[in-house]
């Protein structure tokens, strides 16, 4: 009776285990299904543009934020980032007056030899969803108060690490007028607080490149820095795993 009994519980032990196991699969089997079927995450981006005594906007693509805004006829750089983490106004607020001694605007306009930084002032900012290429369009349009000129800065935004920017100039005036200098985008990449005191006494650059001097087994420290200057730098290499070898070159 015992033995009996004990091989009906294995037969029922048995069954409700084939049982779980076969749950098991079909809720395993519908979990892939619909991670086969959802849709991924559509990229990031986003822009809010801001009013007021300063106006300006913040660009988020990907993991990459962007912040300018408006000071004394200038649209300037407030920060940079590559991580997704947005600065606070309370951190930023108390270095307004660093932001005021910026060399370079975000953007650089000359007509016929004539700087029109410092003459901006805030006519409006939108942003719409566009395509072919797909992404945010953001546009801000300026007004030069020197000049009869108008310009919208555009940025466009995929959701990736890189930002697109072009400037459409408008001349609002009777008579032609040439642009004899242009830059879409400049400004300060990132702050370094008293960097002048992390130099050398006789250094004559702030920034350098470094690249590795040679392309052979067994030398991939030997690095060589260069101060960055106004010229094109090239640095290849013709050995590597790959066949053909490669010419890997990078140009600043």
């Amino acid at each position: 009776m015992q033995s009996c009994m004990s091989q009906t519980e294995n037969r029922q032990i048995f069954s409700s285990d084939l049982r779980s196991l076969l749950v098991l699969g079909f809720v395993l089997l519908l979990h892939s299904f619909a991670l086969g079927v959802l849709p991924s995450d559509p990229p990031y981006r986003a822009a809010v543009i801001r009013t007021g005594q300063f106006p300006g906007v913040r660009l988020s693509s990907g993991l990459t934020i962007y912040d300018e805004e408006l000071r004394n006829g200038r649209l300037l750089t407030r920060y940079w980032g590559s991580n997704g983490q947005i600065v606070p106004d309370a951190y930023l607020d108390g270095d307004r007056w660093l932001i005021d001694m910026l060399p370079a605007d975000t953007f650089k306009l000359e007509i016929e030899k004539q700087e029109l930084s410092g003459t901006w002032k805030w006519i409006g900012a939108e942003k719409s969803e566009v395509h072919n290429p797909d992404g945010l369009l953001v546009t801000l349009e300026l007004e030069s108060t020197a000049r009869p000129i108008r310009v919208k800065v555009n940025t466009l935004l995929s959701g990736g690490p890189v930002m697109v920017r072009w400037l459409e100039v408008t001349n609002t005036g009777q008579r032609p007028a040439a642009i004899s200098n242009v830059s879409p985008w400049a400004g300060q990449l990132w702050h370094t607080p008293n960097f002048a005191e992390k130099l050398q006494p006789d250094a004559t650059n702030v920034y350098e490149v470094g690249y590795a001097q040679y392309d052979k087994w067994g030398q991939e420290g030997a690095w060589r820095f260069e101060p960055v200057v106004n010229a094109t730098k090239i640095v290849s290499g013709e050995r590597g795993k790959s066949l053909p070898a490669p010419r890997r070159s990078v140009s600043l």
